[in-house]
């Protein structure tokens, strides 16, 4: 359960980003902060392990008296992702076991005490596409029948808008419904509100608009009625795909792909370079229960992307080993 979230403005040398943590409480008693897409600095890989660690180091003065631990859901390459990881059919093999990936984690730091999480709470695997073409290019990249899905919502009718904040309650209900048909957990309202007004409490901090996320609600509608809505966020040199929802009754109209398609060009408006469909299963497996969101995202025509995932920084060695050995036996 989140208690309380809180923004900060890190430098590394000259390079400012922000952080965000979020207490969240397992059990009932106990707690770790969560650091969700952090850091946001691109470093060579003898450098991840030591800024983690020096990071984590600086945040303790700031954490909760009852601290088992620091989670940092990074987003960094996964330095498994190598010819020699995959089959000749061309599927990943994934990352070896945690033992090994955390001694290479731990490499050059002081502690050698960063853990590989058992969990990844965001997705490790994505999708991103480059910015950097034209956007005739952008559209003929995709997949034959992602663009006939495109051409086939406009020629029905739907538009998307870059929507005010009075239709966010509107577009909850859909992702709510969306979640409750898919399986899987909604946020609250308040969480989406929250992340909204979270771009003020950043901008406060930073003074620069340029290092600050900011946050688009989209929605596809045809006349009055949402089709569907999707939560874009913007930062720095990335877009991001992170929440959306849909009516199950308008699946005809294609909404879900025009709305990716204006948000691609939306992100390529706002100079960034790259926009990341935000999580697939690992490979193009066909039995996999979300194989058909790895044919949607990649029908866009980016590269698939894997990433390090979640590593923890234990602050009460025996408390964390504790909260490990119950999720270890759930």
């Amino acid at each position: 359960m989140e208690r309380d979230a809180r923004a900060f403005m890190v430098r590394y040398g000259q390079v400012p980003f922000p952080l965000v943590t979020i207490e969240r409480r397992i059990g009932g008693d106990f707690v770790y902060v969560y650091c969700p897409r952090a850091p946001q600095i691109a470093l060579p890989e003898e450098d991840q392990g030591p800024f983690m660690e020096a990071l984590a180091r600086q945040l303790k003065p700031h954490l909760p008296d009852e601290t088992m631990f620091v989670r940092f859901d990074t987003v960094w390459d996964n330095p498994y992702d190598t010819s020699s990881h995959y089959t000749e059919t061309g599927f990943w093999l994934g990352p070896p076991r945690l033992e090994v990936r955390e001694i290479r984690m731990n490499y050059f730091t002081r502690e050698k005490n960063l853990r590989k999480s058992p969990d990844d709470l965001l997705p490790p695997d994505t999708v991103e596409i480059a910015l950097h073409q034209d956007e005739d290019d952008l559209f003929m990249n995709m997949r034959q029948n992602t663009r006939n899905c495109i051409r086939r919502s406009l020629k029905k009718g739907v538009t998307v808008q870059d929507a005010p904040l009075k239709y966010l309650a509107d577009w909850y209900r859909l992702y709510h419904d969306t979640a409750s048909r898919k399986g899987f957990k909604a946020e609250k309202l308040e969480y989406f509100q929250n992340l909204f007004q979270s771009a003020d409490s950043f901008q406060e901090k930073a003074g620069d608009s340029r290092i600050v996320p900011s946050f688009r609600l989209l929605i596809a509608t045809k006349g009055k009625e949402i089709l569907a809505g999707m939560i874009l966020g913007l930062y720095g040199n990335m877009g991001y795909y992170l929440f959306a929802g849909s009516s199950p009754n308008w699946r005809d109209h294609m909404p879900n792909y025009l709305l990716q398609w204006e948000a691609i060009k939306m992100a390529r408006s706002a100079c960034c370079q790259r926009y990341d469909l935000f999580g697939i299963p690992p490979n193009n497996d066909p039995v996999h229960p979300q194989n058909g969101l790895y044919t949607f995202k990649k029908g866009f025509g980016g590269r698939v992307v894997h990433n390090r995932g979640c590593w923890d920084y234990p602050v009460d060695e025996q408390g964390y080993m504790v909260v490990r050995n119950i999720k270890a036996a759930l």
